[in-house]
């Protein structure tokens, strides 16, 4: 089974790529930071290398998970162009356009995870873009879902509340013991794949016990 997964370097994506190679899957991750294509994705130069990647490598995708995201908390008055920019790039348009030059690429009974937020379903002050972005997501995922169920291809989103992961750190908030792990994801994620062919996963929330979100 071939697995592409983006934003595998750190985080959720990291935790996603592990298990799943220590499951014996062929997967591809990919980042700015690899581990196996090395690609800045808010750049579309460089989301096309994506598919020249795999067409030169004759491969069929069994499974697509668009994980990349980044966040920039802060309000929005204070966000600058660039951070709105970055934000719409990665957590939106490059899940959009990665499945757009990829979708003749994926097998019959193949699967596009896309990972959004318990953002994508509920607005939280200063991180307005973010949540615009993963609100896109969902809207994303759903229309997908009943395009392309007609061709056997899932469509699943994962909506994880706080997970601790790099942007929690880069965003200086702490860790505390309400928060889930990525390893708590990629456990979901390997859920999904696992299941027969004929059962998709539309939207699926996961929290902490003592979280509400």
């Amino acid at each position: 089974m071939n697995i592409l997964i983006t934003g595998a370097s750190s985080g959720i994506g990291k935790a996603i790529y592990k298990l799943l190679k220590e499951a014996n899957y062929n997967v591809i991750g990919i980042s700015r930071n690899g581990p196996d294509l090395f690609l800045d994705l808010k750049n579309f130069e460089n989301i096309k290398k994506i598919k020249e990647f795999i067409t030169e490598k004759s491969l069929k995708i069994d499974v697509l998970i668009n994980n990349v995201g980044i966040a920039y908390v802060n309000s929005f008055v204070n966000s600058s162009i660039e951070e709105i920019e970055e934000q719409i790039d990665i957590n939106l348009k490059s899940h959009i356009l990665i499945t757009k030059l990829l979708i003749e690429n994926i097998n019959q009974n193949g699967i596009i995870i896309n990972i959004g937020s318990i953002a994508s379903k509920i607005a939280f002050e200063n991180w307005t873009v973010y949540s615009a972005a993963k609100f896109g997501i969902k809207g994303f995922s759903e229309a997908l879902r009943k395009e392309i169920s007609k061709k056997n291809i899932r469509v699943s989103l994962i909506m994880p509340g706080a997970v601790w992961t790099p942007i929690w750190e880069k965003n200086k908030f702490r860790k505390t013991d309400d928060m889930l792990m990525p390893e708590d994801v990629a456990k979901i994620v390997k859920l999904i794949i696992e299941l027969p062919s004929y059962i998709n996963i539309d939207e699926i929330i996961i929290t902490h016990l003592k979280r509400a979100y």
